[in-house]
């Protein structure tokens, strides 16, 4: 009985212990809070340069555009000229002929994702959302390869390779 009695002692004093714990921690973040609040304000009123963040946008924009600009036109497989071709259009639209395909149109917008390698070293993801006629839907990371001339690759598989709506080309080549 004595045991028990010191059990539920010690429970009361954890539970008394843990209550108020929480209760001053509480207090802590709500005093906290308005010299937060003062800090925003000073901030807001004088005016900083922007930050690295809205650089970082700034740059986004410049580089989609740049992207954008790169990826717009006629491209082909090689040794495939006539059967294979792959158009962007400047108003985000495309179309997709191979063999076995023909007429396959798309929409299309471009983003960039900001990443790390498993190094820490950083890279951009430049993801094309295609919207095809067919109802389907996919993200493709392209990117660009220049060996004396202009080629597009497509990933979208954990490998890095494509697997999609387009068949699978590997390399694409500027017409």
């Amino acid at each position: 009985m004595k045991k028990m009695t010191a059990l539920l002692i010690a429970f009361v004093l954890i539970l008394s212990l843990a209550a108020c714990g929480e209760s001053a921690s509480d207090s802590k973040s709500e005093s906290s809070a308005p010299a937060a609040e003062t800090v925003q304000a000073t901030q807001a009123e004088t005016k900083e340069e922007p930050t690295e963040a809205e650089n970082t946008e700034v740059d986004d924009d410049t580089l989609i555009k740049e992207t954008l600009a790169k990826l717009v036109g006629n491209w082909t497989y090689g040794g495939m000229e006539d059967y294979v071709t792959l158009t962007f259009n400047e108003d985000g639209t495309g179309s997709f002929d191979d063999i076995d395909t023909t007429g396959l149109t798309f929409t299309y917008t471009l983003t960039m994702e900001h990443k790390e390698f498993n190094n820490g070293e950083p890279y951009i993801d430049k993801t094309l959302k295609m919207t095809y006629s067919t109802g389907e839907t996919e993200e493709i990371v392209i990117d660009f390869l220049e060996e004396g001339q202009e080629q597009l690759t497509f990933h979208n598989t954990e490998g890095g390779g494509y697997n999609g709506v387009i068949t699978d080309y590997g390399t694409w080549i500027r017409k």
